[in-house]
C-alpha cells in the first residue's frame, strides 16, 4: 500500500514542479505582451485558467514521460514527440480559447505557441542532461566498487 502512495506522491511532486515552471513561463510571456501593448494587469480569471492549463501540462509531461523516459538516443522519440505536440496545442488552443491576448494582433497566439514549444524542448533537453549525469555518476560508482 505504501509503495503505491509513494509512487503517486512522487508523480504529483514532479507534476507540480513542471506546473510551476510552465506557469511562470506562461504568466511572463502573456504579461509581457499585455504590458508592451499598453495593459497593466492580468485578470484573476486568466491567471486561474493559466494555472489549470499548466497543471494539465505538468500531469501530461509526468504521465507521458516521467521516470520511464529514456533519452539515450536523443530528445525526440514517440512519447516525447506526442508530448510536444499535445502541450503546444494545449497552450496555443487555451490562449486562443480563453482570449489571453485579448484583441491584440493575430500573431500573438502562434508566437506564444512557438515560445512554449521552445520551452518544452528546453525542458526535455534538461531531462536528458540530468539522465546523462546520473548515468555517469552510476558508472563511476560502479567502477569504484569493482576496484575495491
Amino acid at each position: 500500500m505504501f509503495k503505491y502512495y509513494k509512487r503517486f506522491y512522487l508523480f504529483m511532486l514532479n507534476a507540480k514542479c513542471y506546473m510551476g515552471i510552465y506557469f511562470a513561463g506562461v504568466v511572463f510571456v502573456v504579461g509581457l505582451v499585455v504590458f508592451l501593448s499598453g495593459g497593466d494587469s492580468l485578470s484573476l480569471l486568466s491567471l486561474l485558467q493559466m494555472l489549470l492549463v499548466c497543471l494539465v501540462l505538468g500531469l501530461l509531461e509526468e504521465g507521458l514521460l516521467g521516470e520511464r523516459a529514456d533519452y539515450a538516443h536523443g530528445l525526440f522519440f514517440g512519447r516525447s514527440v506526442l508530448f510536444l505536440i499535445l502541450a503546444t496545442l494545449l497552450c496555443g488552443g487555451s490562449a486562443w480559447l480563453f482570449g489571453w491576448f485579448g484583441g491584440l494582433a493575430g500573431w500573438c497566439v502562434p508566437l506564444f505557441s512557438a515560445f512554449m514549444l521552445a520551452g518544452f524542448i528546453a525542458m526535455l533537453a534538461g531531462e536528458k542532461w540530468e539522465q546523462e549525469r546520473d548515468s555517469q555518476m552510476l558508472d563511476r560508482s560502479l567502477r569504484e566498487w569493482k576496484n575495491q
